[in-house]
């Protein structure tokens, strides 16, 4: 897992230049000194858990694409969905039941924003010290994912737990 620049930065006392950390961050041989410094240990990367968000977004959204029975419908899923089409037909348990728009751009923006939520959600549910070691790949905390939708805190987690296994 690699911190965000500005994380580094932020970690040094003075705060040093954000494209000074960025410097540092490529230098293998800092890696390990970084990693004892910010406690970074064994975290996902950020770009595993956007992955993630993707397919889990489509997961919520899987009781409507397994009722679709036309086969145009199901190409395009196919299509702009791709093996995340096969992750919400694997845990369509895990889907909720609201109806997934039938446009094709809305239901991309759809699955993204739920996606995203599940991201969110799945982070609130870790322990603080894991919640802090994998916060440390966005800018800052304001930047992480964020979502109130109570059912999306309950599901999400789960959705998330179980697509990690599956890597």
């Amino acid at each position: 897992m690699t911190p965000h620049p500005a994380r580094l930065a932020a970690a040094f006392d003075p705060p040093i230049p954000v494209d000074v950390a960025a410097k540092l961050l490529v230098q293998p041989r800092f890696a390990s000194r970084i990693a004892v410094m910010l406690d970074s240990g064994d975290a996902p990367a950020r770009t595993v858990l956007e992955g993630i968000a993707k397919r889990a977004g489509a997961v919520l959204y899987a009781r409507s694409f397994v009722r679709e029975i036309r086969g145009p419908v199901i190409a395009d899923l196919s299509a702009r969905l791709g093996p995340a089409l096969d992750d919400a037909r694997a845990h369509v348990d895990l889907g909720w039941d609201r109806i997934a728009p039938t446009d094709p751009d809305a239901l991309a923006t759809a699955i993204d924003n739920a996606g995203t939520a599940c991201l969110a959600a799945w982070l609130a549910d870790l322990p603080d010290a894991e919640r802090r070691r994998i916060a440390l790949q966005w800018p800052c905390d304001g930047g992480l994912p964020h979502t109130d939708d109570d059912e999306i805190l309950t599901l999400g987690p789960r959705i998330f737990c179980r697509l990690m296994d599956t890597e």
